[in-house]
């Protein structure tokens, strides 16, 4: 069994660190680009989505632009352990729409209803969300009353309500992540480990994957009827 918590201000470092750790254990299932822990670049992908969730949940206020929420499952046997988390955002021009951003549950907590749980806690406050996920995880989240809404690069774009593009909300940009000092310390370490070739080929083959996962979106949405971007 587990409970849920709903946090509207950042958790406590104890919280936070299992999150961290769940999210490390699911990078390619959570990091949009997916990438392989083979690839030597995989370190960075880990530590940009590490920092971006750190930010997430260390920002958490009324205050905040990024206006959202933490949802946590903790394990009613174990109550220190965190069995899951999901990350969501609210729109700003609409208190009853939010976005959800991430959300994971760990390895051998899953299948017994975790996910559903954290989504419909976010869902009892926010009934519109959003949330965007790879063409395989459609049928995942249809089974929560999700639709095909449309993709947005290689995701396919989901919403338990019928899509509003003036909907705002206020989200970080991962790629500002990429450009810190941590990341190109880490890059140039990588870069001494692998040698400089095997990590422009690993970059290369990245955007490749990238390629061919965005081409498989865009035709998953199309033959769903879902609109394309404007």
């Amino acid at each position: 069994m587990f409970s849920i918590s709903h946090y509207k201000s950042p958790p406590s470092e104890r919280v936070l660190r299992q999150i961290v750790q769940i999210t490390v254990d699911n990078v390619p299932a959570l990091h949009m680009v997916a990438p392989e822990p083979s690839n030597p670049l995989y370190p960075v992908y880990e530590w940009a989505l590490v920092a971006e969730i750190q930010i997430y949940a260390n920002r958490l206020g009324d205050h905040n632009p990024h206006r959202g929420g933490l949802v946590v499952a903790t394990d009613t046997v174990e109550p220190n352990r965190v069995a899951g988390f999901l990350i969501y955002l609210e729109a700003e021009n609409d208190l009853s729409t939010c976005a959800i951003c991430y959300m994971a549950v760990a390895a051998d907590r899953r299948r017994r209803g975790i996910a559903r749980a954290l989504v419909s806690e976010v869902l009892s406050r926010r009934p519109r969300a959003t949330l965007t996920c790879a063409v395989d995880k459609v049928p995942y989240y249809e089974a929560m009353g999700f639709s095909v809404a449309g993709h947005r690069d290689n995701q396919i774009t989901m919403t338990n309500w019928e899509y509003d593009d003036d909907i705002r909300i206020a989200v970080i940009d991962p790629a500002k992540l990429i450009q810190t000092p941590e990341v190109a310390d880490l890059h140039q370490q990588l870069v001494q480990k692998y040698g400089l070739k095997a990590i422009r080929d690993a970059e290369k083959k990245q955007n490749r994957d990238m390629a061919r996962a965005a081409t498989k979106a865009q035709a998953y949405a199309a033959a769903r009827g879902a609109p394309a971007p404007a």
